[in-house]
């Protein structure tokens, strides 16, 4: 994935992943989607890159990562998809299509999981940074890019990364140690690696009082130990002239993804970053965060997402899971209600006479006959057997 199709907004600013818009895959019948084939072939390539790199997990993960997440399926069907997750049912009707949510690897060197995690960003962020604009003071927002000259071909690019985000947490405090008029009100700050020579750089967006470009060089050449010092700023708002779509959209340009993963030829073609290239990324990516936040933009919460809908009948469905899913299209419960049905319920079984299977030992006597309960959570998956007391019995 290259870039983020900036239309596809609800009056919220809740932003959904669209797909179909991408060279990298392709409709199908009906509102479906697939990669198309020289993306998959790509992803076959990274898969294998990272088992090469020792990250078998991961490239598992990447390899059998779901290309739609979300599938309608038959109430009645009687085979769920191979990585089915979650299986949710019409709480109403038991007839309607049932929704079942496939396994995704979640990770950030994925094209199609960052498409989705800028959707969670946006969520979170968009809201809170439009907020800021109707306020009326002297902060402003404003749109910040700190250079420096590393690669991700670079062999300590992850050490490297950890000193730089360092440095921009630093940054903050140095300028207003110079001077208390430049204030930060609360930063989003991520970082990722441009299409011109893998460089990483850092985009911020600042809501603060103003602050002069020459000064935010002279303290980045400063923290970084003389290693970076070119700096970009340009203001988002401008006499609040700026649309909440524009506003929106700048929000998203900064929440992108950490690497460019494809780029067009001139002929139009599509060219791949190379795939020994991508076990580097992950190297870097794990256990880091790559975006992060500052002052009012610190641990904002995501907005209440609207409850899952049948879309037959509109009613809201529930969440049954995939083990549960066989129980639920025999009887029609729900788990709590199967629960309920089946507390109280103690099911009587005589153990068999195994004293015959020891051969030499058939004068010993059988055992004893133990009445077992067995509370069973769902068929063909037994719980833990409970055995009566036996200690008052008499001796045989």
């Amino acid at each position: 994935m290259n870039s983020i199709t900036k239309t596809n907004y609800t009056s919220k600013y809740e932003y959904s992943p669209d797909f179909v818009s991408e060279d990298t895959h392709e409709p199908t019948s009906g509102t479906g989607y697939k990669r198309t084939l020289p993306y998959r072939e790509w992803r076959n390539r990274v898969a294998a890159a990272m088992f090469d790199a020792g990250y078998e997990d991961d490239a598992v993960d990447f390899l059998y990562c779901a290309e739609a997440p979300v599938s309608a399926i038959a109430s009645h069907a009687q085979d769920l998809p191979r990585n089915a997750a979650t299986v949710w049912v019409c709480d109403t009707h038991n007839e309607h299509d049932a929704m079942c949510f496939l396994a995704t690897c979640d990770g950030r060197y994925c094209p199609d999981c960052a498409h989705r995690q800028v959707a969670r960003f946006a969520r979170r962020y968009v809201p809170a940074v439009l907020a800021c604009v109707k306020k009326r003071g002297y902060n402003r927002l404003r749109h910040i890019v700190l250079t420096t000259p590393l690669a991700l071909t670079d062999p300590y690019c992850a050490q490297k990364v950890t000193e730089y985000w360092r440095a921009v947490g630093r940054l903050w405090k140095w300028l207003t140690s110079r001077n208390p008029k430049w204030t930060t009100a609360g930063t989003i700050e991520a970082f990722e690696f441009g299409a011109n020579g893998l460089k990483l750089h850092f985009h911020i967006i600042h809501y603060g009082r103003y602050l002069p470009q020459l000064a935010i060089s002279e303290a980045w050449h400063e923290l970084t130990d003389g290693q970076a010092e070119v700096t970009y700023v340009r203001g988002i708002t401008s006499d609040d002239d700026a649309t909440d779509d524009e506003i929106a959209n700048e929000v998203i340009e900064i929440l992108k993804y950490s690497v460019k993963f494809w780029s067009k030829t001139p002929a139009g073609d599509i060219k791949y970053i190379l795939p020994e290239l991508m076990p580097p990324l992950l190297g870097v990516l794990k256990g880091k965060r790559r975006v992060r936040s500052r002052g009012i933009f610190y641990n904002i919460p995501e907005e209440p997402r609207q409850p899952l809908c049948c879309e037959t009948c509109g009613n809201e469905m529930l969440r049954v899971g995939v083990v549960f899913f066989p129980v639920w299209q025999a009887t029609g419960m729900s788990p709590d209600e199967y629960k309920a049905a089946r507390d109280g319920n103690r099911l009587q079984f005589i153990l068999a006479n195994k004293s015959a299977m020891h051969r030499g030992e058939n004068n010993k006597s059988p055992p004893v006959q133990t009445t077992l309960w067995a509370e069973t959570d769902v068929p063909g998956h037994p719980g833990q057997p409970h055995y009566e007391d036996p200690n008052n019995r008499k001796a045989q």
